[in-house]
């Protein structure tokens, strides 16, 4: 669920401190969880299990059917396609596109700026998203526990068009991190912000999505 891009080429190591931050369990167990997702024209709660088969994967808990809005059924269609149980933040090594810079510390937590990366097959839009943002994370840690990713941003540095009949102008990502009942930290809420100009006329949106009640049944 962090922005689907994938690893090009990291021209230097990581730091010693955010490599053990992102290191994942090989083989982890699907999580279970309910998500809030708003807008300002959409509010939905739905119960997720990406191991179910496609089709059976969301169970949506509000609103009720008969209150649905107009296409949401479709969007809950793609969001389901996309829904893989990927909501760790420990995974953010896919979105780091070169080197690694330090912007703070002291004794509990480090920030780094990085360049994004490039998703896989990306076409041209991609890559004029990636050469007009960055990303930013930050680490914590508390006595002796390993590091972990707190939370990750991503700030557009400059406009970009991702169509010949659209420009965005801004683009803010905020997700915060919270620790599963294993320690392990997943993406307790996102907001996106937005704005631009699509067809000549002006956008502006923010979307939240909140993730509840994470557990892990087939690690039980």
């Amino acid at each position: 669920m962090i922005f689907a891009l994938s690893l090009l080429t990291i021209s230097a190591p990581l730091p010693a401190e955010l490599s053990e931050a992102l290191e994942s369990p090989e083989d982890a167990p699907l999580p279970v969880y309910v998500a809030a997702y708003e807008t300002s024209e959409l509010n939905v709660t739905a119960k997720v299990d990406p191991a179910q088969p496609e089709g059976q994967r969301i169970t949506v808990l509000s609103p009720r059917r008969e209150d649905w809005p107009k296409g949401l059924e479709k969007q809950l269609a793609e969001f389901e396609a996309d829904t893989d149980g990927d909501i760790w933040c420990d995974t953010a090594e896919e979105l780091i596109g070169g080197d690694v810079a330090e912007i703070s510390r002291d004794e509990h937590s480090i920030s780094y700026r990085f360049p994004m990366a490039i998703e896989e097959g990306g076409d041209k839009a991609d890559k004029a998203f990636a050469d007009a943002s960055h990303g930013e994370v930050d680490i914590t840690r508390t006595d002796d526990v390993s590091w972990r990713v707190a939370a990750l941003r991503i700030r557009l540095d400059k406009p970009f068009k991702p169509a010949m009949v659209a420009k965005v102008t801004k683009l803010d990502v905020d997700i915060s991190c919270s620790p599963a009942a294993n320690g392990r930290m997943y993406q307790a809420r996102t907001q996106t912000g937005i704005e631009g100009s699509a067809f000549g006329r002006s956008f502006s949106e923010t979307e939240v999505m909140e993730l509840r009640s994470v557990s892990l049944p087939s690690a039980n």
